[in-house]
């Protein structure tokens, strides 16, 4: 059963789907791409450490999450468009692809 969930989205998607329950607290936006693992509040480092699951969208999101994956407590899921042949090739694809990947 998961307990726990932590999204790195756009809020409103997270309104449109019907998430706004699960939301927490406004994470002011950092001058990055993607969060930004230096400058992350220390509410949302322990919501990343201790989530059962964290559900990510965007590719930035994907490169940043990449790096903390020792970090995170449970497993993270990256939903995502890839943007160039370099990435999409990563996964096996070829263009534009949208892609979900378990880190």
């Amino acid at each position: 059963m998961v307990s726990r969930i932590c999204f790195f989205v756009v809020r409103k998607y997270c309104y449109e789907v019907g998430l706004r329950d699960y939301l927490q607290d406004d994470e002011k936006s950092p001058d990055t791409l993607g969060i930004s693992l230096e400058e992350m509040s220390d509410e949302l480092r322990e919501n990343l450490q201790t989530a059962d699951i964290v559900i990510a969208k965007g590719q930035a999101n994907y490169y940043a999450l990449s790096e903390c994956r020792p970090k995170a407590g449970g497993k993270i899921a990256c939903l995502f468009r890839t943007k160039c042949d370099y990435v999409s090739n990563v996964f096996g694809k070829n263009g534009k692809v949208n892609l979900a990947v378990i880190l």
